[in-house]
Parts: structure tokens; sequence; C-alpha cells
């Protein structure tokens, strides 16, 4: 399979299984689903030239934010699976190991960090 539709693949297919995770995570331990409208608002208003805001969720709601958002979550996805085939080479996506995808496609968490 060529490189590029396999990293393709491996973002979508990685975004959707975070996205499964994220499903179960309500009913399992009562977290609520991520809210990518959010994030789509966020990017909306940069259009704008609006890059910051004191709370995002009392910004002005934008048109299509939730095709923009869950947009963009994919994309991110997709971004990730690429540095990864950069960081380990495309035979990782011959053998994938859990390992490096794990080291590599996971950004840190830092507590309250957030869309500001």
């Amino acid at each position: 399979m060529h490189s590029i539709l396999a990293t393709l693949l491996a973002g979508l297919g990685a975004t959707a299984l975070s996205d499964l995770w994220g499903l179960l995570r309500h009913p399992l331990f009562g977290v609520a689903a991520p809210n990518y409208a959010l994030v789509g608002r966020w990017f909306a208003h940069m259009r704008h030239g609006r890059y910051t805001h004191a709370a995002i969720a009392q910004a002005t709601p934008m048109p299509h934010e939730r095709l923009i958002g869950w947009s963009a979550h994919y994309a991110i996805g997709v971004a990730y699976a690429a540095v990864l085939v950069l960081l380990c080479g495309p035979d990782w996506l011959a053998q994938p190991r859990l390992a490096p995808a794990l080291r590599d496609g996971v950004p840190p968490h830092r507590p309250g960090a957030g869309i500001v």
C-alpha cells in the first residue's frame, strides 16, 4: 500500500478508535465526551483574527463550527500519523508497533491545558 494512503488510513483509524474510547468513557467513568464544536468555534474565530478567548464556550457561536471542529480533529489525527511515519520511517507502516505510536502520537498532558 502506498505510504501516503497508509498514513492517511492510520491517522483516520487511530482517531476513530480514540473517538470510540471517548464514547465509552461516559457510561464507564462518567467522563463527558469532548465537544469538538468548541474546537470548530476556535478555528472559525481565527478567520476573523481572534486567536484567544477567556472562555471559548462563551464566545459567539460560528456557522458550521461542529463540522469545522470534527474536520480539524480528524486532520490533526492524520497529522499525528504523518509525524509518526516521519519519525519511525515508512517501514513502521508495514509492521506497526504500539510503543512508537504511544510515544510519538500522544501529546503530553498538561493540567489546565486547553483552548484559551
